[in-house]
């Protein structure tokens, strides 16, 4: 018998997308901690995937390129390349 999924609201997705900003903030602010920091942002973003949500994130959401998760820059592959400053 098939395990019956969770449901989810659009509260819930805001709140992993206000948790995603707040990890960006902290991984900008304490240096000592990235690694730790982009784990976090990766698991969640990834939990987001599985929800359904394909958002654009925020410029200020997001980490540096290279920290993005690749799931993130393979869907939207052309953003970098058109925000000015990237």
């Amino acid at each position: 018998m098939a395990k019956e999924q969770p449901q989810y609201t659009v509260s819930d997705i805001r709140k992993l997308e206000d948790k995603i900003s707040e990890l960006a903030m902290r991984w900008r602010g304490q240096p000592g901690k990235r690694d730790e920091i982009k784990k976090e942002y990766h698991n969640t973003i990834a939990v987001l995937y599985s929800l359904g949500w394909d958002d654009i994130l925020d410029v200020d959401c997001e980490l540096p390129d290279d920290d993005m998760p690749q799931d993130y820059k393979t869907r939207h592959p052309w953003i970098k390349s058109n925000r000015s400053g990237f």
